[in-house]
């Protein structure tokens, strides 16, 4: 969904449609007073969500919901949580939006596919019927004895059961995007691994542990944020840049298939590091070939001869997946015999929808050395690489690349192709196999074989 469509329908009934309000039979249980007072309540909650104090927004909608429950307002309330990245809230607004006999059926396709988009980036809780009956509170609030399922978003939660006659039992639990966990009132120690069940923090102690600590534990899980635990494992839904604190480390091992003294890609180790330095900003170090052997003149020239200062600053964040950042760096291409330094600009974006992602990242390289001598000049790389999630820890992915010189792209571009597969061992481990054709513009037997190992702390 566009930028201009996706605003459009967050202020979905603004204020010149909300005489269309008065079309729901809920709605007109309200009395004249209460309307009246819903419609300006609504009518101040869209003119805060366009100048973007979402919060603001928020607390009108729901006034206006408490005085007036017409459905429409549903839509501007999960509007409002979108933007503030409360996105369970939001996808539990559009399914209360759905299950409403008086929506607009024009909508209904609509709303289903925003629903859609939210929940491929969460995970849900099932609540299972206890004896004896349990008040259950999920990071500080207390559910309704009916729900059995709930949506949350990835990362830690700390669910609590209370019985009469028994002690609290409180439950530490991780999930990651697309995970759903079955909430096991009396369990065994957990181990450490994340797909272990979730473990138990005081069912077995003789006293509840002091309402301050319930309090305390509760609020610490009130922002869950991601991690190298949590981090998802369906390829579609990871962002761009790392969380804060986390270390991404992967080695590329590349083994060139081209003939014998062609000018394909050597057999490499390339080594990509990443590290969040705060929830917007990633920096890391990244090789092109790294450490490199075999005899192509052209493409290993040295046994270690280049690497890239790299950082990535997040603009956008969006549901399930959807981010883009700000791309730069400093490549030293060469460093013997001639340095080749260069400055390196553009963007990345990770766009996914359900099962299917792509990922672009336009690059433009700007040649600061050598530029006459050895024709490092300005050079531009596009890439596109597209994702298939077959299950939560298998993707099918498709790469290809054009890439040459700017002045003279037409004549002497490259265009590369290739594909595989990516499997993830763990949210912290992760491995993909390819096949890549280097330049199809030239010669299909210029060919490299890729390994790809991931590991995140």
């Amino acid at each position: 969904m566009s930028r201009s469509r996706s605003l459009l329908f967050a202020v979905v009934v603004a204020t010149s449609n909300c005489a269309g309000l008065l079309a729901s039979p809920r709605g007109a249980l309200a009395g004249p007073a209460d309307e009246k007072a819903a419609r300006t309540l609504f009518k101040d909650g869209n003119t805060l969500l366009e100048a973007g104090d979402f919060v603001g927004a928020l607390d009108k909608f729901r006034a206006a919901y408490a005085r007036w429950p017409n459905a429409k307002i549903l839509l501007n309330t999960a509007a409002a949580l979108r933007k503030l990245g409360r996105f369970a809230e939001a996808a539990d607004t559009y399914a209360q939006w759905l299950a409403d006999p008086a929506v607009d059926p024009a909508r209904r396709d609509e709303v289903t596919t925003l629903l859609g988009g939210l929940d491929a980036g969460l995970a849900r809780l099932r609540i299972p019927v206890s004896d004896p009956p349990r008040r259950v509170t999920v990071d500080g609030r207390t559910l309704p004895e009916e729900t059995r399922e709930l949506r949350v978003d990835p990362g830690a939660h700390v669910v609590i059961g209370e019985a009469p006659g028994s002690a609290p039992i409180v439950l530490k639990l991780e999930l990651a995007a697309g995970e759903s966990k079955d909430v096991e009132w009396l369990v065994a120690p957990a181990g450490p691994d994340l797909g272990a069940p979730a473990e138990p923090v005081s069912p077995l102690d003789q006293a509840a542990p002091p309402d301050d600590t319930l309090a305390l534990a509760a609020a610490r899980a009130q922002r869950p944020r991601l991690t190298a635990r949590t981090w998802p494992t369906a390829l579609t839904q990871r962002p761009v840049v790392l969380p804060h604190g986390m270390l991404d480390v992967r080695a590329d091992v590349y083994l060139g298939m081209s003939p014998a003294y062609s000018y394909g890609r050597p057999s490499a180790l390339a080594p990509q590091i990443f590290y969040g330095v705060t929830d917007a900003l990633s920096v890391g170090i990244t090789h092109r070939y790294g450490l490199c052997w075999g005899s192509d003149a052209e493409g290993c020239l040295k046994t270690y001869d280049d690497f890239t200062l790299d950082s990535l600053l997040s603009f956008w964040r969006g549901p399930g997946g959807n981010n883009a950042a700000l791309h730069a760096g400093i490549e030293f291409a060469q460093l013997d015999p001639l340095l080749w330094l260069g400055l390196e600009l553009g963007a990345r974006a990770h766009f996914a929808r359900g099962r299917l992602g792509a990922v672009v990242d336009p690059r433009l390289r700007i040649g600061l050395t050598a530029r006459e001598e050895a024709g490092f000049r300005e050079a531009v790389t596009l890439p596109l690489d597209l994702e298939v999630q077959v299950t939560p820890r298998l993707a099918l992915t498709a790469q290809s690349q054009l890439s040459g010189p700017l002045d003279q792209f037409g004549d002497y571009y490259a265009f590369a192709a290739g594909g595989g597969l990516m499997f993830a061992l763990s949210p912290r481990f992760d491995a993909s196999l390819r096949l890549r054709f280097d330049n199809l513009r030239a010669d299909a037997a210029y060919r490299t074989f890729e390994l790809l190992l991931g590991f995140r702390l």
